[in-house]
């Protein structure tokens, strides 16, 4: 009887809560010393309830620290969370903004995002160039999933339009996604 007691005390000690709560202190200690991405993994804890009480609004405050330090990978989630409208009001400006600056420091996925949104005019003005330039960026990094909708802007767009976006293309691409407008 006294050692399934204690077999079952030493569970208890082990069990995935107490890793998780053994966790989030760990990367709340590291995110409040500046830790950018202890920042981001606080950040996600908060958003899917890992170690600690599910809390949206805590979980934009961390991406949103963590992103300002330039962390890309906070910069897209923070960019989600604008969109979704999780622990912020929705505000599809403030995600173009977050997936832009993602997209600048080359990831594919929010230079997809940053294309969709322009392709149809959502959080900026409808720019089916720029949309098809954010576009083919991504698939250039290794983005196919991007093929059928860079197809449709293709059918949608003059023979101006096509030689303007591949010249932003090339203009962006040289410039390491510094001058991509």
């Amino acid at each position: 009887m006294k050692i399934l007691v204690v077999l079952s005390l030493v569970l208890a000690l082990i069990s995935p809560a107490n890793v998780d709560q053994e966790v989030f202190q760990q990367a709340l200690k590291q995110a409040k010393a500046g830790d950018a991405k202890a920042q981001h993994n606080l950040a996600q804890m908060y958003e899917h309830g890992d170690g600690v009480q599910r809390n949206t609004a805590e979980a934009v405050k961390w991406y949103r620290k963590a992103a300002e330090q330039g962390l890309v990978q906070a910069q897209l989630n923070l960019g989600w969370m604008y969109h979704f409208g999780e622990g912020v009001a929705q505000d599809e400006r403030q995600a173009v903004n977050w997936f832009r600056k993602a997209a600048e420091q080359g990831l594919a996925k929010p230079q997809y995002l940053l294309g969709y949104m322009y392709s149809i005019g959502k959080g900026v003005p409808q720019d089916i160039v720029k949309g098809y330039m954010w576009t083919s960026l991504a698939l250039a990094q290794g983005m196919n999933e991007v093929t059928d909708h860079l197809s449709d802007l293709e059918k949608q767009m003059s023979r101006t339009q096509m030689t303007q976006a591949q010249q932003l293309v090339a203009r962006c691409q040289s410039s390491q996604f510094k001058q991509c407008d």
